[in-house]
């Protein structure tokens, strides 16, 4: 994000770094996407580092939704319209692109190549 390499549908995003008091050392960073009261709102952590496991990358995605968003995706997911991984790849892709920019770029809207969400 720091480096403009996102475009979002979301204008702010509030990163959480999680400090050890005695030594300082970090214990993990949390990204979020969206206010905690919006109807949407997502977020990416390190869960490698929340379960405390020996591994080195282990990044999970959560996807939030309230009110008649959640009623809309539920009634998807029960009519089986589309597979769930489906689902959450077009609700990430909807709001969050994160993009690899060549230094050729100028409109990072248009030009760069996606990165999958796995």
């Amino acid at each position: 994000m720091k480096d403009n390499e996102v475009t979002s549908r979301f204008k702010k995003a509030r990163h959480i770094e999680n400090i050890v008091i005695e030594g300082g050392e970090t214990i993990g960073h949390t990204l979020y996407f969206g206010s905690p009261s919006s109807d949407i709102q997502i977020r990416f952590y390190e869960k490698n580092v929340q379960m405390e496991l020996d591994i080195d990358v282990w990044n999970r995605t959560e996807v939030q939704l309230r009110d008649l968003r959640a009623y809309v995706v539920a009634q998807v997911i029960a009519d089986d319209v589309l597979p769930l991984g489906e689902i959450v790849a077009g609700i990430l892709r909807n709001y969050i692109q994160f993009r690899i920019r060549k230094a050729t770029d100028k409109n990072k809207k248009k030009d760069g190549l996606w990165l999958a969400f796995g």
